[in-house]
């Protein structure tokens, strides 16, 4: 067993050697590395859409970058803690070197430091997806063992290897670096006595549950600031809508005002999926409220008086869509491309070959409501059916989805099948089964073997069946 004495000097050795021969390299790769970091991230944040702005500024990132490289002192105190001075030190300086980078794996620390938590994991799925692919470090820690815990705020410490060089990344919340570091100084680097450190410890874990409380209160006014401005454009689109809507029917509107949240949001969600099939690119698209109007005065029309017969809340919004809009067809059709995208404009769809596929999707969706006479949109005003919530987060189209379903399981039919030639007939029965109580079994039969395509068909009649009764 070495002597104590023996470990110091050892380490005494490694300690100098990497002063005077390795940190000056490491000060120049860092600042190389962070300043990818730096351009790269910036760069994500502007796709994600995260960024701020001032009249000062006009972009505010939402994290900023620290760096530091292991001084000679820091590492020879973790070598001899760790115990790893006899697997570093080597009479050889070539394969010392090699050792160091080997078992030191922070030697290089970069920090990234953002404003709250709020997007802790969408920058940890940067570092891990983009920075590993672009850079092809030699090694990089996985997802799991890189995220940490500090009381209760979570936290990322990232370990790669690039060039060989140990670099240690953290991603972690202002308000908690602050913390980490107070706890550092007084515990972590604290050689007083160990009574002393347990208390300083306690204190510390005790304040962090406030820090969570915090970084919400934070986020929940930045909520607020970008909710407002959100908030502000759907008032200007209803005040819009209610204005037409009064003029053309007068006295009755009272009958109609508690549908203007329901027709505001069909006719946005169809203005949406206009944007898509214009492909548009706008940045400002989907927010600007001049081009809104204009859609809404292309889609719309004179009506005369509204007759206020009953029925029912779907049957009545139905109505006043059918008397209200110009181009019924265009509406639905726009409406549809929007819900194939899940609401989203142009610009946030991230595969543009995709639009030309369910614009297929939707001129067939066209077709069957069609079929089930669209004039009257027996099948087409349940697209409106919106009973359900029809906020953000919970709104779900039934029809739409079933739609949806009887095609996906079709096509897949079709493809296991070898038949990818589409034949409509034989989708308007599948499509005839899912909305009604029909037996089609042997309509599909008789259907493919006038195609003289010989397959077991039950598969496909099985999907329309579930499709059903997930419908209900």
């Amino acid at each position: 067993m070495d002597s104590v004495i023996k470990i110091i000097d050892q380490a005494d050795v490694i300690s100098d050697y990497y002063k005077n021969n390795l940190a000056k390299k490491m000060e120049e790769e860092a600042d190389e590395f962070i300043s990818y970091i730096e351009k790269s991230t910036k760069q994500f944040c502007i796709d994600k859409e995260i960024c701020g702005s001032n009249s000062v500024y006009p972009e505010l990132y939402p994290f900023s970058l620290k760096k530091r490289i292991k001084s000679n002192i820091s590492l020879k105190e973790k070598i001899i803690r760790n115990s790893m001075v006899s697997r570093i030190y080597d009479a050889d300086e070539v394969s010392m070197q090699k050792k160091i980078y080997e078992n030191v794996n922070d030697i290089i620390g970069i920090t990234i430091l953002l404003d709250t938590n709020r997007y802790l994991d969408l920058f940890a799925d940067f570092i891990f997806e983009e920075i590993s692919k672009n850079r092809i470090p030699d090694d990089i820690s996985d997802v799991e063992k890189s995220l940490k815990k500090f009381s209760e705020i979570r936290y990322y410490n990232i370990k790669l290897k690039y060039k060989t060089y140990p670099i240690e990344i953290q991603i972690k919340s202002n308000l908690l670096s602050s913390y980490t570091n107070l706890e550092h100084k007084l515990i972590y680097k604290n050689n007083k006595v160990s009574a002393v450190k347990r208390l300083n410890s306690e204190v510390i874990q005790a304040i962090t549950p406030n820090l969570v409380a915090i970084e919400n209160v934070i986020d929940t006014v930045e909520d607020s600031l970008n909710d407002a401005i959100f908030q502000e454009f759907i008032c200007q689109r209803q005040a819009y809508i209610e204005a037409l809507l009064d003029e053309k029917y007068g006295d009755h509107y009272n009958f109609i005002s508690n549908y203007l949240e329901t027709i505001d949001f069909i006719l946005y969600r169809s203005f949406k999926g206009s944007l898509i099939t214009a492909r548009n690119l706008s940045e400002e698209a989907s927010l600007d409220f001049s081009e809104y109007m204009k859609y809404i005065d292309s889609v719309t029309k004179g009506v005369k008086p509204l007759n206020t017969r009953g029925g029912s809340g779907e049957k009545f919004l139905s109505d006043i869509l059918i008397e209200f809009i110009k181009d019924f067809e265009t509406l639905v059709r726009h409406f549809l491309i929007a819900e194939e995208f899940d609401g989203q404009v142009y610009k946030d769809i991230e595969q543009k070959s995709s639009v030309d596929i369910k614009e297929g999707h939707v001129e067939l969706f066209i077709q069957l409501l069609k079929e089930e006479d669209f004039g009257r949109i027996s099948i087409a005003r349940k697209l409106f059916d919106f009973e359900r919530n029809i906020k953000k987060s919970s709104y779900t189209n039934p029809i739409y989805e079933q739609l949806s379903d009887v095609l996906e399981s079709y096509l897949l039919f079709l493809s296991d099948s070898g038949n990818l030639k589409m034949e409509y007939p034989l989708l308007k029965i599948c499509m005839r089964g899912s909305f009604t109580e029909d037996d089609v079994s042997e309509d599909i039969e008789n259907n493919l073997i006038e195609q003289g395509i010989h397959v077991d068909s039950s598969p496909l009649f099985q999907s329309i069946i579930a499709t059903r009764r997930n419908e209900k």
